[in-house]
């Protein structure tokens, strides 16, 4: 059965397709199945933005999801809607889930200036400056 065009679909619907998406994310390993639930995603995405800062926030109450990938969309989604946002990506990117720590960092090393000198200074500190060149 075809699944109904994201237009289609009401504000909780498109939210609940969004939970749904990324359930199915934490299920599956980085292949073209995660890569087209991945684009699916992006377009679901794109729509319920589109849909204004009211359908956005109505993904707000999954950033209290049990599974941390629903968590991490939903504050991806939602960072700009809510600063708890900042919070869950700043905890999902130190937990053990590779997939989802490291889109979590990416996320705030684009997002969150404050975070991303934090990072680098962390990083310095772990390494040394790797800045320059080698020899």
């Amino acid at each position: 059965m075809k699944e109904p065009a994201l237009a289609e679909l009401s504000d909780e619907e498109l939210v609940e397709r969004i939970v749904q998406l990324a359930t199915e994310m934490s299920k599956c390993e980085l292949t073209q199945h995660y890569d087209r639930l991945t684009f699916k995603m992006g377009d679901a995405r794109k729509t319920l933005h589109a849909r204004g800062s009211e359908a956005v926030k109505k993904l707000l109450p999954f950033l209290d999801h049990p599974i941390p990938r629903v968590r991490q969309i939903a504050a991806v989604i939602c960072y700009d809607e809510a600063q708890d946002c900042n919070r869950v990506l700043r905890t999902l990117r130190t937990q053990k889930n590779p997939n989802t720590s490291i889109e979590a960092l990416l996320f705030l090393l684009d997002h969150d200036h404050e975070h991303a000198k934090e990072f680098s200074e962390d990083m310095n500190r772990r390494y040394g400056n790797q800045s320059d060149p080698p020899p």
